[in-house]
């Protein structure tokens, strides 16, 4: 009987130890000249993690200005949030330049 509380002492530290540690949320900063965290609000998407956020900071981003390519400007992740930085609606402009689609959603 002595040896339990050591036993279950041991199993508490390891599983302390090992247990995968939880994923924090990560807000991604994106700026209509290239600067932030991403150069792109496609390269935030792509590197975004479930639970994410990008953020756009008040601009004009294009086709042209995103380098995008294909059948969209930009394609959503799943649980990964887009918006803009302040809570005005015309404060960011995404012109896909008549060349596809602005957003795409998929799941």
């Amino acid at each position: 009987m002595g040896c339990q509380p050591h036993i279950v002492t041991l199993g508490t530290v390891l599983t302390l130890v090992f247990a995968p540690r939880a994923a924090q949320a990560r807000t991604w900063h994106i700026n209509p000249d290239g600067t932030g965290d991403a150069p792109t609000i496609q390269a935030a998407m792509d590197s975004a993690r479930a639970g994410d956020e990008v953020v756009l900071a008040s601009g004009s981003y294009t086709w042209t200005s995103q380098g995008a390519s294909g059948f969209d400007m930009i394609r959503m992740k799943a649980d990964v949030t887009l918006r803009s930085e302040v809570n005005e609606p015309e404060a960011v402009i995404l012109d896909a330049e008549q060349r596809g689609r602005v957003i795409r959603c998929i799941d």
